[in-house]
């Protein structure tokens, strides 16, 4: 605080010293609790996705990141051969965020999506199976609505389609 305070008494003018020091003693106070980096995703939630997956991509062997996004993995087979892609990702719900995954085919179609971790008391009918499977099959807009979780299914729709047309774009990059 005393080396701050040397600083700004070297730097501004008096009439600006007694705007700029509280300013400052804010924001340095506050720095830490900000976090610049990316999500990741839990321990747990990766343990989890990883069962589902090799339920999936029976034939997936190791993930390598994809360039588009440090949770993106293009899955591969003990070959080296791709044999589709799994995406973490996060949406928001009323109050939080809920994190899932996505698994893509190699051609970028969706064939499974699962909430891994959802922390919200209301909503959480988004994580069932059977729900979760019209994602896959239909488009967003025909998905059917669940009562008092419509925050959540809004949400999912909306990041499951952003996410397939990022993939789709990302994969016709690569052609």
């Amino acid at each position: 605080m005393v080396l701050m305070t040397k600083l700004i008494n070297n730097i501004f003018s008096n009439s600006l010293k007694s705007t700029i020091t509280p300013i400052l003693v804010v924001v340095i106070v506050l720095l830490p609790f900000f976090s610049f980096a990316q999500w990741a995703p839990s321990t747990k939630s990766v343990k989890k996705a990883e069962l589902t997956l090799s339920k999936v991509l029976i034939h997936y062997d190791s993930m390598e990141v994809l360039d588009l996004n440090e949770n993106y993995f293009e899955v591969l087979n003990v070959d080296g051969v791709t044999e589709g892609y799994l995406c973490y990702e996060q949406a928001p719900s009323k109050h939080d965020h809920f994190d899932f995954m996505a698994v893509f085919d190699k051609e970028m179609k969706l064939v499974k999506l699962q909430v891994l971790q959802y922390r919200e008391n209301y909503g959480g009918e988004i994580s069932n199976k059977r729900w979760l499977n019209q994602l896959v099959v239909r488009e967003p807009n025909k998905v059917q609505a669940i009562s008092g979780a419509t925050i959540s299914v809004n949400s999912i729709k909306n990041a499951v389609d952003i996410l397939s047309e990022r993939m789709q774009k990302w994969y016709s990059a690569q052609l």
